[in-house]
């Protein structure tokens, strides 16, 4: 018997959408680079500042955008305010924005007070020099335009080492920009999120204790979640992808059985 692919699609439809429309999540077991990632964000205080680089593009977002999220709630709900830039990837602009907007909106918290967005800003690795030297010489207004003279952040930040954290979320190379110019050369502690394919690449630097904590693709993010017990779109996609792969587990098991029952009749029937 073989199984029309129509409905191998289908059935993988529907483990796929199951999970989804009904929330389950799932709780993963946090490993020792996603509780540092956490603990690190914990070890600050309200009123600490902290510089948020969304490096990554909508091409990576189900992996990603999880992350910020979650990253985005963590830091607002412990009163530290992050910054968000990208000077990495233009591609990102809108998309981070209405993250970090709608969570702000969620927990009450205000724009330019509790939490900053700078947009986009060029020059790359000479930009991030000279936020070394001056961070306003970068970034002298915010996404909307609005100068930030007039904001807290002009009075408590001048340079880039007046952040506690630097934290990259990224699908390209960024992270190591940031460990070679900001980390080796202001000494700013670092953090990061990747995606997965990305994260085996890191493990040097979290050993040299360069990178202090990391997130390793959708399964980081929803050991990030599991710590903040937080039912997240990182969780419900785990649960899915589970879901799929309990399918195609039980679908080879079938096409197997199915394969020595033919094979053992069609002996069978030779030596009738």
């Amino acid at each position: 018997m073989k199984l029309p692919k129509q409905i191998v699609y289908t059935l993988l439809l529907i483990s796929l959408i199951i999970p989804l429309v009904l929330g389950i999540s799932m709780e993963i077991k946090p490993t020792l680079p996603v509780i540092n990632f956490y603990n690190a964000l914990n070890k600050l205080h309200s009123g600490n500042f902290v510089i948020v680089s969304l490096s990554y593009d909508p091409s990576t977002k189900a992996e990603l955008t999880p992350m910020l999220k979650t990253l985005t709630y963590h830091l607002l709900k412990r009163g530290i305010i992050p910054v968000f830039m990208n000077l990495k990837n233009i591609a990102i602009g809108d998309l981070g924005y209405k993250v970090v907007k709608t969570i702000g909106e969620d927990l009450n918290k205000k724009e330019n007070k509790d939490f900053y967005y700078l947009g986009y800003a060029p020059g790359d690795n000479m930009a991030v020099q000279k936020m070394g030297e001056d961070f306003f010489k970068v970034y002298d207004h915010n996404f909307h335009g609005d100068l930030l003279d007039k904001y807290e952040i002009h009075d408590k930040i001048k340079v880039l080492k007046d952040f506690k954290y630097l934290i990259d979320i990224s699908d390209g190379n960024s992270t190591i920009d940031y460990l070679t110019y900001v980390n080796t050369k202001y000494k700013v502690p670092m953090i990061a999120g990747v995606t997965a394919v990305m994260a085996s690449e890191y493990y040097p630097y979290i050993q040299s204790k360069q990178l202090l904590g990391l997130l390793g693709g959708l399964r980081g993010a929803a050991e990030y979640e599991t710590l903040l017990d937080i039912n997240g779109d990182a969780r419900k996609g785990m649960s899915a992808q589970t879901f799929a792969h309990i399918l195609i587990l039980f679908l080879i098991i079938l096409g197997n059985i199915e394969f020595f029952y033919f094979r053992k009749k069609r002996k069978n029937g030779n030596a009738d």
